[in-house]
């Protein structure tokens, strides 16, 4: 595979095992598992399992990593908030109304009884992505990771371009302005993995031989931030980080910012063989289509669940159902998250960029 300049292809392979992990936690969370003994081998496993929750952690680090790069490469505020409003939304957006189309016939959470006020209200608010850091009823589950991901593009943003006397001041400008986001919302702690390494890569590289432990890092994390206890988005306030560091939570914080740190930079520099597996065709493929499956596949669950509980279960029973179950909702998953790749992310975006991009001409020369 011949690799574009500025493109690490190991971080978007990363990309796609992180979905992965997060649809196999789903799976876990689905409640369509045999619940597990307190102890035995299966207990363990299904203790892992709920680790890969934390896969979102991940998509963080590399959020850290690739915005450095946007923030470089845009030259103001507008045009870098443009360049990821891009991104994100012509992806949410037709989600979010078909959430509300559908979210009355299913009758749950906030559509559980009719009102007009709160529907507005949530519609909005998801609509721009404010809870759970504000708190708005949440309605699309995956979407609280995007209500990180704007505050973060906000603060490195605001403080690049109109704090920072020139870029290279960006770490500790975001680090400081990030403080208050990380204290209470313990998950966005993992922007900064991302951060670091991407303003120190050049420094980082003659040493890369010594990030070699990638994949066992990668496990120590994941099982060093389980011990914090930590899995709620919102803000709860014996979950903050002064709650965790007044006890022995506190005491896994900083080893699994160190290990994620470490399994990050392996990645970045395609170290062992973690490094050659995430440059594969099929982890470069769901790399690509990792945000529209992260967005489409809890919908895609929701139904198949439905159906297998409904249809699947009284014909063939709990395993077969909980099989159906699986393999449909990876299927689903990844044949919508394509469609939106190819159409949505591709030809859409790439029209309303060709768009811009004329009308910016025309000014120009106007």
């Amino acid at each position: 595979m011949s690799e574009k300049k500025e493109f690490n292809y190991s971080v978007n392979g990363l990309r796609g095992l992180c979905i992965f992990m997060v649809f196999i936690y789903h799976v876990y969370n689905s409640g369509m598992l045999p619940q597990p003994s307190y102890s035995g081998l299966y207990a363990t496993i299904m203790h892992f399992l709920s680790t890969f929750r934390y896969g979102v952690e991940i998509f963080f680090m590399i959020s850290g990593y690739v915005i450095i790069g946007s923030l470089r490469r845009h030259k103001s505020f507008l045009l870098f908030l443009q360049d990821r409003a891009l991104r994100i939304f012509p992806t949410w957006v037709p989600l979010h109304i078909i959430g509300f189309i559908g979210g009355p016939f299913l009758a749950r959470g906030i559509f559980e009884q009719y009102d007009l006020g709160v529907w507005v209200s949530a519609f909005f608010s998801n609509l721009f992505f404010l809870p759970p850091i504000i708190p708005f009823p949440l309605v699309q589950p995956a979407a609280w990771s995007l209500n990180y991901e704007w505050a973060f593009y906000l603060i490195a943003g605001v403080t690049t371009f109109y704090f920072a006397g020139n870029k290279k001041t960006m770490l500790p400008l975001i680090l400081v302005f990030s403080a208050l986001l990380i204290c209470a919302f313990p998950r966005a702690l993992f922007f900064i993995p991302g951060i670091v390494t991407a303003l120190y890569e050049d420094k980082l590289k003659p040493f890369k031989k010594y990030f070699s432990f990638t994949f066992l890092s990668l496990i120590a994390f994941l099982l060093l931030w389980r011990e914090t206890g930590v899995d709620a988005a919102e803000y709860i306030s014996n979950s903050t980080i002064p709650a965790m560091l007044g006890d022995a939570r506190g005491l896994f914080i900083l080893p699994a910012l160190i290990v994620g740190f470490y399994m990050f930079v392996g990645v970045v520099f395609s170290q062992c063989f973690v490094g050659a597996a995430l440059k594969t065709k099929c982890m470069q493929f769901f790399g690509n289509i990792s945000y529209a499956f992260y967005l489409w596949s809890p919908v895609a669950m929701m139904v198949c669940k439905m159906v297998s509980y409904k249809i699947i279960t009284p014909i063939g029973g709990p395993t077969f159902a909980l099989i159906f179950f699986v393999v449909s909702s990876f299927v689903s998953s990844t044949l919508l998250a394509w469609i939106n790749r190819v159409f949505i992310e591709k030809r859409l975006t790439g029209f309303i960029k060709n768009e811009i991009a004329k009308r910016q001409k025309g000014e120009i020369y106007a």
